[in-house]
């Protein structure tokens, strides 16, 4: 079979076959891995297909694309892959990851001489910085100084994630002409300061990870030079203090859709959307940590909202949150647009989830007509809100739901929720989505 397929579609096969960085490891910050889960490490795919034999060895070798994915991590024989990597790669841009310990002197040495010289070829960089870490000395090597500016004129992606208490070099004036995502953890937020006006502007993505420390009001300010900023993460982990901040300033991003707090309190939202003015966005999306909460964290934040105009705001993502039933009751004109709602992993207190079948609920966000049940628990409850929502609606006294997907398997043997469900499909069929 091999032997019958064209070079060409052999070519193409190979060079699918590598794991290239995923841009959600740019787009969501540390919500993402570099490459997407259960892909193998490019330089384990390239061996693999070498091996099977020579033929597949030289097409493997004749395609450029196949070895633009550079990984710098001191393993096997490390100097023969990234020699063959830079080579093989021809002149098409690059993609480099920099992770894992700092290799041997010799080895690093060479390393870094190879990616200095090939700097202009780089287009996507995603660096996870340890004490020791091999991504240290590339960042070094690549932003050594102002006087010693080495030129990235086709950077696009640049991801540097600190896990230790490394401070970044990148503080100087920075120029990267088609910078699009930027994802930056911790300490290494001075990169938005050192970045230069143009870059800033190019700017459509943007995470911001914090741990320990606050953010900085220099950094803050920035924001509001992203003419063509549509996507901001915001992930903050054990914050507690924030700079002190003029209620009268405002940050506007009028270009701005989505926003995503990753948080473990109501204040980081409420201090956020406090000054941040937002005429564009569609979308906000809040998930706390790692495992469900209790619901007054989002009640206690949309409570500050209240005065908060969002007038094109239309979704909202709610995601290991525990509702406790009156999340939707305040009164604020940005709620009672809402046109869908989204919720991952979240769950119902029983006690308290009546609530959502109360009338005030329902009428106080009359517009949606479409919800995402992801995950989760109690689904009776939820789907017992999904009726009595629609009964409201056919009184008049909100809008039809017109799409309701419930993703999560639900079991035959479940015959409260099995029978809640059949109700429902009887009445309005087609409602639910259940997969």
């Amino acid at each position: 079979m091999q032997d019958k397929l064209p070079t060409e579609i052999l070519g193409d096969i190979f060079q699918l076959s590598i794991p290239r960085i995923s841009i959600k490891a740019f787009e969501n910050g540390d919500l993402s891995s570099v490459f997407d889960e259960g892909e193998p490490h490019p330089n384990k795919m390239r061996w693999k297909i070498s091996t099977i034999c020579r033929n597949w060895k030289a097409i493997l070798e004749a395609t450029p694309v196949a070895w633009s994915t550079i990984v710098l991590e001191c393993l096997g024989s490390f100097k023969v892959i990234l020699r063959k990597c830079f080579e093989l790669s021809r002149q098409l841009p690059l993609d480099i990851v920099a992770q894992g310990p700092d290799p041997e002197d010799d080895e690093r040495g060479y390393a870094l001489d190879l990616l200095k010289s090939h700097s202009r070829r780089i287009r996507r960089f995603h660096g996870t910085m340890n004490w020791d870490g091999f991504a240290v000395s590339a960042v070094i090597a690549l932003f050594p100084s102002k006087s010693q500016r080495i030129e990235l004129p086709l950077l696009t992606d640049l991801a540097i994630k600190d896990r230790s208490t490394y401070i970044s070099p990148l503080k100087h004036s920075l120029d990267f002409p088609r910078l699009t995502r930027l994802s930056l953890w911790a300490f290494n937020m001075t990169v938005i300061g050192g970045l230069d006006f143009r870059s800033i502007q190019t700017l459509e993505s943007l995470a911001l990870t914090y741990n320990w420390y606050s953010p900085e009001s220099e950094t803050l300010l920035r924001l509001a030079e992203c003419t063509s900023l549509y996507r901001l993460i915001i992930t903050l982990d054990t914050i507690r203090d924030f700079p002190i901040w003029d209620p009268r300033q405002t940050i506007p991003i009028p270009s701005l859709k989505y926003i995503h707090f990753d948080i473990d309190r109501e204040v980081v939202v409420s201090t956020f959307m406090s000054f941040l003015h937002l005429p564009s966005l569609t979308h906000i999306s809040i998930r706390h940590g790692s495992n469900p909460h209790y619901g007054r964290v989002l009640i206690g934040a949309f409570e500050s909202m209240r005065t908060v105009s969002l007038p094109a705001l239309t979704t909202i993502t709610l995601e290991n949150i525990e509702l406790v039933g009156s999340e939707f009751e305040d009164q604020a004109s940005w709620i009672r647009q809402i046109d869908k709602i989204c919720f991952k992993n979240c769950e119902s207190n029983p006690g308290h989830f009546l609530g959502w079948c109360s009338p005030r609920m329902i009428i106080s966000a009359p517009q949606v007509s479409r919800i995402v049940w992801e995950g989760g628990s109690n689904l009776y409850d939820f789907i017992s809100f999904v009726a009595a929502r629609m009964h409201q609606a056919e009184r008049g006294e909100a809008r039809l739901l017109e799409n309701v997907k419930v993703i999560m398997p639900i079991s035959p043997n479940d015959k409260e929720v099995e029978a809640v469900r059949q109700s429902v499909e009887k009445k309005w069929p087609n409602l639910l989505q259940c997969s």
